[in-house]
């Protein structure tokens, strides 16, 4: 999803960088990573906070750049810092001992119990993607009284399982981080570009505090059909219309497509034979489209479509052919460009 500019003028990733920073306090001792993190914090520091301390791995403590820093390694740090020690003086006597309050932590992957995953993507001996790994995350996890996760919010990111367990957050559920002698309270905020989720008290899965279920809709229908088609359906100029795509977002999209009762691709194929079944054509194209995002192969759709012929119709399959098959091969030629 893009990171456009919402009505108030701000991206969806300064939207998270205020709400994190908002979430510091006066005087607290932060372990700050670098990019959005660093905005979150500094912009605490720079506002509601000003005895903020920041801590970055490099080593410096107290830091008080004039401008964001481009890595932990940015002169601009040292040379405001109060205090320059190195990395192991941070890591064995400032965080390990639990002496910094809250940690800042991302990753490529979370599960619902806040575990981090930045190792491998896939199969660990033969990854899809291998990443840069753990770095100090698994200490900042364990020692840091609380942690604030910033990551952007998908399918690809928010997942059921973890290819790999990086990062403990609150591992397979309550008393986990006990059992393993994590001293700290683990992940109290996650903070995405559609909402806020904090730990239940009794079960420690995430659950959504913040953001609305419009901004969740909005969310899931550009994820399928697309920031083009959503965009041009919701012009400026189309302010009679509003109200509906509001309705769509928030119910259809917002509410029945993102319940944990059935997956994507499964409420996919209903959706299809629905609209096989009722004759819409252009809806039809519109989804065969949205099952193909959602993981549907084009041998699973033919499929569908053989079934409706059946149950809807030999004309009304007819016709479904003809729309899928138009739609199929534009997306085989868009994919070509």
């Amino acid at each position: 999803m893009s990171d456009s500019a919402d009505d108030t003028g701000a991206t969806r990733v300064e939207t998270m960088a205020v709400v994190a920073s908002r979430a510091l306090c006066d005087g607290e001792v932060c372990f700050v990573g670098i990019g959005v993190p660093s905005t979150a914090a500094n912009l605490a520091r720079a506002t509601h906070a000003p005895g903020l301390v920041l801590i970055y791995e490099s080593g410096c403590i107290g830091a008080k750049p004039t401008r964001l820093p481009l890595s932990i390694g940015d002169g601009e740090l040292a040379e405001t810092a109060d205090v320059v020690v190195s990395v192991p003086e941070i890591f064995a006597y400032w965080l390990q001992p639990g002496r910094i309050g809250v940690g800042f932590l991302g990753g490529a992957q979370i599960d619902r119990f806040a575990n981090l995953n930045s190792t491998v993507i896939g199969d660990y001996d033969e990854p899809t993607v291998r990443l840069p790994g753990a770095g100090g995350a698994p200490e900042i996890a364990g020692s840091c009284q609380s942690v604030i996760v910033m990551m952007r919010q998908s399918d690809r990111t928010f997942v059921d399982h973890l290819g790999f367990r990086t990062t403990v957050g609150f591992g397979d559920g309550p008393g986990e981080r006990a059992r393993l002698g994590l001293t700290g309270a683990g992940p109290t905020l996650v903070v995405t570009d559609l909402g806020i989720l904090r730990p239940d008290a009794e079960n420690c899965e995430l659950t959504l505090t913040g953001g609305t279920v419009g901004e969740r809709g909005d969310r899931t229908r550009r994820q399928f059909l697309g920031d083009d088609y959503v965009n041009r359906s919701a012009t400026p100029a189309d302010a009679f219309g509003a109200p509906f795509t509001e309705l769509l977002n928030r119910y259809a999209w917002g509410d029945i497509w993102t319940r944990p009762g059935l997956d994507r691709p499964t409420r996919s194929a209903i959706t299809v034979a629905m609209l096989v079944a009722l004759g819409r054509s252009d809806e039809l194209a519109l989804h065969v489209r949205a099952a193909r995002r959602n993981g549907l192969s084009v041998e699973q759709i033919r499929e569908i479509l053989l079934q409706t012929a059946i149950y809807c119709g030999v004309p009304a399959a007819r016709n479904a052919f003809a729309v899928a098959t138009d739609t199929l091969a534009q997306i085989d030629a868009e994919a070509g460009a």
